[in-house]
């Protein structure tokens, strides 16, 4: 089973600071209880990168669901408004028996 890597990378402007560091708090915290591997990383300046790990694709699949639950569609929602140049990118780990 290969993992796969969700990556969003975005900036944010220096007056929404303190509201996006409590909202990846929350959602730091949320995306823990459910047992998902997220990071989020600062490259330079107020810019971001969040790193979520999926045990397979079918986890990857699902993770729809998870923007159902209403306190991280929230966090998640308030994040994207705020969130500027944002990209996303979609990784699946290589197997090397099958590379």
């Amino acid at each position: 089973m290969s993992r796969v890597m969700f990556t969003v990378s975005y900036s944010i402007a220096a007056e929404s600071m303190p509201t996006y560091n409590e909202l990846v708090r929350r959602l730091t915290k949320a995306n823990a209880e459910r047992g998902l591997e997220y990071f989020v990383f600062r490259k330079r300046n107020n810019e971001f990168t969040e790193v979520t790990i999926y045990a397979d694709q079918e986890a990857f699949d699902q993770a729809d669901d998870m923007m159902e639950d209403e306190l991280v569609g929230d966090y998640i929602a308030r994040i994207n408004a705020i969130a500027q140049d944002v990209s996303y990118e979609t990784l699946t780990e290589v197997d090397p028996d099958n590379a």
